[in-house]
């Protein structure tokens, strides 16, 4: 199977690694990198590299349900339910 290429930034890491560097925090991290990634205009309709480097992060992304557990409210009465986590830029939302 071959290897995909990462981007990297300038210290040679890619940009999920940049961001591990505080461990309790791999979520907002994650999001961060998201809108910096997307900017103010992009949604997924961008580039193919825009889209390739935000399918890096959310692989490279190790979930943490203590990271991610205050963005998640069941609806009892619902099959499923969906939860606002970031309104991204009007282009993107999660």
């Amino acid at each position: 199977m071959p290897t995909a290429t990462r981007n990297v930034t300038p210290s040679g890491v890619t940009p999920l690694q940049s961001l591990l560097s505080d461990p309790q925090d791999h979520f907002r991290g994650l999001l961060k990198d998201i809108r910096t990634t997307l900017g103010p205009n992009n949604g997924i309709t961008a580039s193919d590299a825009v889209r390739r480097t935000l399918q890096d992060m959310l692989e490279e992304y190790q979930s943490d349900e203590i990271a991610w557990q205050k963005y998640a409210f069941r609806d009892p009465t619902e099959i499923f339910t969906r939860n606002l986590v970031d309104r991204g830029n009007g282009n993107y939302n999660l």
